[in-house]
């Protein structure tokens, strides 16, 4: 027979935030602007750099295409830039 358990359960979680250093931010900026400069001469269309530098599992294969978006889909910061 299986035990009871009290349905009330206390859950704990350390978080710890990674300390990112000059080099790392800078080589992001660079790594940004290549990616960005490549799209702007036409050397590469911005679905190519998506599918082969996105993380993002839902956009990548297509390209970073999110399809049509209603408004207050996504995070207020993000729309107020996009």
């Amino acid at each position: 027979m299986i035990p009871m358990v009290d349905e009330i359960v206390e859950v704990k979680q350390i978080v710890i935030y990674p300390t990112v250093g000059e080099n790392e931010i800078q080589y992001t900026i660079d790594e940004l602007n290549k990616w960005r400069d490549q799209v702007a001469t036409g050397d590469k269309t911005i679905s190519t750099v998506a599918v082969l530098h996105s993380e993002d599992p839902g956009t990548r294969s297509n390209g970073g295409n999110t399809g049509l978006i209603s408004r207050g889909t996504f995070v207020p910061e993000f729309e107020t830039v996009a």
